[in-house]
């Protein structure tokens, strides 16, 4: 875990996120030195609503493009954080 760090959106932005604070932070990540086989978990608030299991449009306009980006930033694996529960609207 020292070497090989799994980083989590939650510790920095809690629930406000969207594509390019992911991408920001990765960035900061990097910059740091923290880069060979890197783990980022995108925590909560990702999707419209709990549930939904799908990207937010509105904060994150292209996931796909976003996962490449964190690829080439040497982030080998991205995870999502799912809640237990689903929306009943979902």
């Amino acid at each position: 875990m020292l070497v090989y760090p799994l980083w989590s959106t939650w510790a920095q932005y809690h629930a406000k996120i969207n594509q390019s604070l992911v991408l920001e932070m990765a960035r900061r990540i990097v910059g740091e030195g923290y880069t060979q086989n890197s783990h980022l978990e995108i925590d909560d608030n990702w999707e419209s609503c709990y549930g939904e299991a799908e990207f937010n449009s509105k904060t994150f306009p292209d996931p796909a493009g976003m996962i490449k980006d964190l690829r080439e930033l040497g982030f080998k694996r991205t995870t999502l954080w799912i809640h237990p529960f689903i929306n009943m609207g979902s």
